[in-house]
C-alpha cells in the first residue's frame, strides 16, 4: 500500500517498485522496528560506508575489519533523478557492493554474492519527531522457501539492534545542518543527503 501525502498538489508519478522486487523466482520477505530516533538521523546511517567495520564488525562489516586499520577508503557517488548511487574503494580497489539512495527515506543496497541476487531495502518511515519505523525489505533468488524468511529477518534485526544502539544515543535528535559539523571525504553520501533535506525545507 502506498499513501501519498501532500494535501495541496496531486503526486508527480505513480511510485515505482524497485526491478530486484520485481524479478523474477525472487522471494521478498520483511520486517518492520520502531527506533527511538529523527527519521533523518536513521537515513543518514543507511548511506554511512565507514561505520560498517566499527559498528558491525561482527556482521556485514566483518570484511573491512582488518582492512580498516591501515587501508584508505573512498567513496564515489554518481547523481541520479531518483536520488545518488554509491560504492567504495578500499586502496583503490571498487569493492562489489553498491548503495542506491532513492529520495526521501530509502535505501538499496545491492549484496554481492556469486551466482546469486542479494537486496536489501530499507525506508524510514517517521512516526512522530523522535520516533522511526524501520521497513526492512529483503529480496533474494535463493533460499526462497517461506521457511527461510525467518533467517533473513533475524540477520536484518541483529544488524539493525547495532545501528539502534548507537542511533538512540545521538545528539541532537535531527540531523544539523552539514556546515555544523566538521566532516570528512568519506562523508560525501551523509553530505548529499544532508543538503537536499534543508534545501528543501527551505523551499517549502
Amino acid at each position: 500500500m502506498w499513501v501519498y501525502t501532500s494535501v495541496d498538489r496531486p503526486p508527480p508519478d505513480e511510485p515505482q517498485a524497485h526491478e530486484s522486487i520485481l524479478a523474477p523466482g525472487v522471494r521478498i520477505s520483511g520486517m518492520s522496528v520502531d527506533w527511538h530516533v529523527h527519521w533523518t538521523r536513521a537515513m543518514e546511517n543507511m548511506l554511512d560506508w565507514p561505520h560498517l567495520p566499527f559498528v558491525h564488525a561482527s556482521t556485514i562489516g566483518r570484511a573491512l575489519v582488518a582492512r580498516s586499520r591501515t587501508a584508505r577508503m573512498d567513496i564515489e557517488t554518481e547523481d541520479h533523478p531518483w536520488g545518488f548511487r554509491s560504492h567504495i574503494l578500499v586502496d583503490g580497489v571498487a569493492e562489489r557492493g553498491v548503495l542506491d539512495f532513492r529520495w526521501p527515506n530509502q535505501m538499496n543496497l545491492h549484496i554481492p554474492i556469486r551466482n546469486k541476487k542479494l537486496f536489501l531495502m530499507v525506508a524510514c518511515v517517521p512516526i512522530d519527531a523522535e520516533r522511526t519505523r524501520m521497513l526492512l525489505v529483503t529480496a533474494r533468488n535463493f533460499l526462497t522457501w517461506p521457511l527461510f524468511d525467518r533467517l533473513f529477518n533475524r540477520s536484518n534485526l541483529r544488524i539493525a539492534t547495532q545501528d539502534r544502539a548507537i542511533l538512540e544515543s545521538s545528539q541532537p535528535l535531527q540531523v544539523p545542518d552539514a556546515r555544523a559539523e566538521k566532516s570528512v571525504r568519506t562523508d560525501a553520501p551523509v553530505l548529499s543527503f544532508r543538503k537536499a533535506y534543508f534545501a528543501r525545507l527551505k523551499a517549502r
